[in-house]
């Protein structure tokens, strides 16, 4: 499977008893050109952070 170089929005809960989002962003290659494969790469890649969402992911 070839990767693809992608703009990660997202946010997260950083402690596990928080209500307050944080939001980043990062540029990366992801394996795939699939939203379900960015999900997968920001859980793998940040395992402490609770409840990641993507806000907006741009293909490059």
């Amino acid at each position: 499977m070839s990767s693809s170089q992608a703009l990660i929005r997202y946010t997260y809960l950083s402690k596990p008893n928080s209500d307050a989002k944080m939001s980043a962003s990062i540029t990366t290659q992801v394996p795939g050109k699939f939203d379900s494969s960015v999900l997968k790469y920001l859980r793998d890649k940040y395992p402490n952070n609770r409840q990641i969402e993507v806000t907006e992911v741009i293909w490059k």
